[in-house]
């Protein structure tokens, strides 16, 4: 919402973890994730703003960390805050 100074948002997609070293007894070096987020944008003026948001990964392969046990593959929250700088191109 670009007119006004409060923006909610949600996002939806996936994408890939790659590593160029294999670092389990297993060969993976790819790992495929699907993930969710969502926050709050305040705009303090046309150029600067403020963002807070959290999100979830769950990947659909188990062995990120390593460790390929158990029944749910490995997954993971993050929150993220910072400045949003527009430069206005």
């Amino acid at each position: 919402m670009p007119r006004y100074r409060f923006s909610p948002y949600l996002g939806a997609g996936g994408g890939l973890f790659l590593f160029d070293d294999v670092f389990t007894n297993e060969n993976d070096r790819v790992f495929p994730f699907v993930g969710i987020e969502g926050g709050l944008d305040y705009r303090l003026t046309n150029y600067l703003g403020l963002r807070i948001n959290a999100g979830y990964r769950y990947l659909l392969k188990d062995g990120l960390d390593g460790i390929a046990v158990g029944k749910h593959n490995d997954q993971y929250w993050n929150i993220n805050a910072g400045l949003v700088i527009r430069p206005g191109f």
